[in-house]
């Protein structure tokens, strides 16, 4: 499986950026975990110390009144921060990071992908691909196919 990742890390909004004043989290600040495939999941992650129980207070301002959120649902976060989930999904995996993709194109053996780089090079072909990102750059990648483009534009 070949991933091409347009940031510097695997992850998407499961991010975690290091700056002067020490890393921080922004994007996903934490996760929850309702679907029982993904219980099990995580309860490997907590054993293998790749996530935590996050014991932040969820505070919500309603019609002007305070209302605490913090029992909804228990949180959990990537250990040392949200950056190691996607770091941890991408073991064993091609990913290819800074490697934002411009276009994707059905060719006759498959999907061909041409990335943003001096020279816009093609990858491909490719049996299958999944697009991760929101419905407007979608289909923007997506402009030399019609019909998945206007499906892609859709979406809200």
């Amino acid at each position: 499986m070949t991933v091409f990742e347009r940031d510097e890390f695997p992850g998407g909004r499961a991010a975690t950026l290091i700056e002067g004043a020490g890393p921080y989290d922004h994007g996903a600040q934490y996760f929850t975990a309702a679907d029982d495939r993904f219980v099990a999941v995580l309860q490997r992650w907590l054993g293998d110390g790749i996530a935590q129980r996050w014991p932040g207070r969820i505070v919500a301002l309603e019609n002007g009144t305070r209302q605490d959120k913090t029992a909804s649902s228990e949180r959990f976060v990537g250990v040392p921060g949200m950056r190691r989930l996607g770091l941890h999904l991408a073991q064993g995996l091609d990913v290819r990071c800074s490697t934002p993709v411009a276009r994707i194109e059905r060719g006759p053996a498959g999907w061909n992908l041409q990335v943003e780089s001096q020279g816009a090079e093609d990858h491909g072909p490719f049996d299958a691909v999944l697009i991760a990102l929101p419905s407007q750059p979608a289909a923007a990648m997506l402009a030399g196919l019609t019909e998945l483009a206007q499906v892609a534009a859709s979406v809200t």
